[in-house]
């Protein structure tokens, strides 16, 4: 049920809604934040991404307030492979881009 109402929703696209850039040297915290919050805002908003986000952290035993690069290069391919099922190829290619465009900030 619950992955029918994420198929059938639409990503919001509103430009109120774009997230301020992050600069050249944002924390690490601070591109974790921004991967969950584009996850969610693809995937049903917060109420629906963010129980997935939080299963997926679980899963992959990654220490939330203090991740590693490699927790999130880890925990952005498992949420690629949810949006691939979720929404299809183009979409979770479109957030692959993002959450690349993202990690590369990261030291």
């Amino acid at each position: 049920m619950i992955l029918k109402d994420i198929s059938t929703r639409k990503p919001e696209e509103k430009a109120q809604d774009a997230l301020p850039e992050l600069g050249d040297a944002p924390s690490i915290v601070q591109v974790e934040d921004r991967v969950i919050t584009e996850f969610c805002k693809l995937n049903g908003g917060i109420e629906v991404g963010m129980p997935i986000v939080r299963e997926q952290i679980r899963k992959l035993s990654i220490n939330f307030q203090s991740p590693t690069k490699m927790d999130l290069i880890k925990l952005t391919n498992s949420l690629n492979s949810i949006t691939d099922m979720l929404r299809g190829p183009k979409s979770s290619t479109n957030q692959k881009t993002v959450f690349n465009d993202l990690l590369i900030k990261v030291p």
